[in-house]
């Protein structure tokens, strides 16, 4: 029997991109499994889905003639998070 070792992952603290890289990776490393019930297969077709929506936003919202003024901003929203 195998065993898994389960961390906690902080997603207030990931950027944009990383969370979208871990939802791609976490889609991709479930796509190995063929067992998966009809259920979880619908589930994580939805989650592919969706999460490539958010990629398309991602790029959308980064071609952006205000993106440049966004950056510090968003830096400093992300700096209020990390004090929470």
């Amino acid at each position: 029997m195998s065993n898994f070792l389960f961390t906690i992952v902080y997603v207030a603290k990931l950027s944009i991109n990383n969370a979208f890289s871990l939802f791609k990776t976490t889609i991709d490393i479930a796509r190995e499994y063929t067992q998966l019930g009809p259920v979880v297969t619908a589930a994580l077709n939805q989650f592919a889905t969706d999460n490539e929506n958010f990629g398309k936003q991602i790029n959308k919202n980064q071609k952006n003639a205000l993106s440049d003024d966004m950056k510090p901003l968003d830096k400093e929203r992300d700096a209020l998070f990390s004090i929470i």
